[in-house]
């Protein structure tokens, strides 16, 4: 497996970015973990999670603005 290098951005970047892909993607939240975590997945090109992982978001309890957002 090749190491994503993920980089923080806004939560417009995050949106923009995933509205860009021309596929499907799945979003995902994982709720095991405090806070939650979301990802988004393209599994449009065969690969598995984690592979899958397009961008991801560490989700706040309060307000999605104040969640960190993080995309390729």
């Amino acid at each position: 497996m090749i190491a994503k290098i993920f980089r923080k951005v806004s939560r417009h970047e995050f949106d923009e970015y995933n509205a860009s892909f021309g596929v499907d993607l799945v979003r995902d939240i994982n709720p095991c973990c405090d806070p939650p975590v979301l990802t988004v997945n393209d599994f449009s090109n065969g690969m598995v999670w984690p592979e899958s992982v397009v961008s991801y978001a560490i989700i706040s309890d309060d307000n999605f603005e104040k969640s960190i957002y993080y995309i390729l």
